[in-house]
């Protein structure tokens, strides 16, 4: 049989993981890239480290990016926003699960020091990192809305009606809900992390990682300094996605017939 190995992000730089998760995970990285006959990485920071990291597989290593899944169209907009007492415009909007490395204690932080109106909402589920999260709820004040993980529909609504979305993770393989955002219309600002810098957006939208000064004073400033150009993300786009992976596919299985 032929392997196609597909890395979506270097796990073992998160911070959930111990020692020895970090080390299996580091373990069937060597063992993926080493055995495959394509891999396929969704971010060019994370091909670029994988190449030097193993040279001898160079070649076989290359990028194809994820795209923004397409959402459902469900008509229950004001239901969602209504649920959390939310109106249109007026909150800041963050997704993702709770757990260390996310940056959402920064952002509580940083949102409380900005002097900004409106209210800051976290979607995603707390999954194994419950003591985190309610480390996280203890030091939210009353502006802070906990959504809990919410099914796409309700996530298009919180989307399309936020001020502005903000990503302050401190690893990205590629961030999905950043795209999921875009597509939506919403604003973005996210930490400058190479994941979040592979999506190609200008200075503008980054502010430094893990420094909730950089971060206060960037939601400070009007959110329609973080509009997103309309093609800003054409590089996303799943028809190109779909050619560039069906080629790889067919020159392993080209591999295949001439072995």
């Amino acid at each position: 049989m032929r392997v196609i190995f597909t890395i979506h992000g270097a796990d073992y730089q998160r911070a959930k993981w111990g020692r020895a998760a970090r080390l299996l995970l580091r373990a069937g990285e060597r063992a993926g890239v080493g055995s495959a006959d394509a891999v396929i990485c969704v971010a060019p920071s994370l091909t670029s480290a994988l190449r030097q990291r193993y040279p001898r597989r160079a070649r076989r290593i290359e990028h194809v990016a994820n795209g923004a899944p397409a959402f459902p169209e469900d008509g229950k907009e004001r239901e969602v926003l209504d649920r959390f007492g939310l109106e249109r415009g007026e909150f800041v909007l963050a997704v993702g699960r709770l757990e260390p490395g996310k940056g959402f204690e920064l952002l509580i932080e940083a949102f409380a020091r900005s002097g900004r109106s409106g209210r800051l909402v976290i979607a995603g589920g707390a999954h194994h990192e419950a003591a985190y999260a309610a480390q996280l709820m203890e030091r939210a004040g009353e502006r802070v809305v906990f959504t809990g993980a919410q099914p796409r529909g309700a996530l298009r609504h919180l989307y399309a009606n936020a001020a502005l979305f903000v990503l302050p993770s401190f690893h990205e393989g590629l961030p999905i809900c950043a795209l999921e955002a875009a597509a939506a219309g919403c604003p973005l600002l996210l930490s400058d992390i190479p994941g979040n810098r592979d999506l190609g957006l200008p200075d503008s939208h980054y502010f430094r990682s893990g420094d909730p000064d950089a971060l206060a004073a960037a939601l400070a400033a009007p959110a329609d300094r973080y509009a997103v150009a309309p093609g800003s993300f054409s590089a996303f786009d799943w028809d190109i996605i779909s050619e560039r992976t069906l080629a790889i596919y067919e020159t392993v299985l080209g591999r295949t017939r001439a072995a």
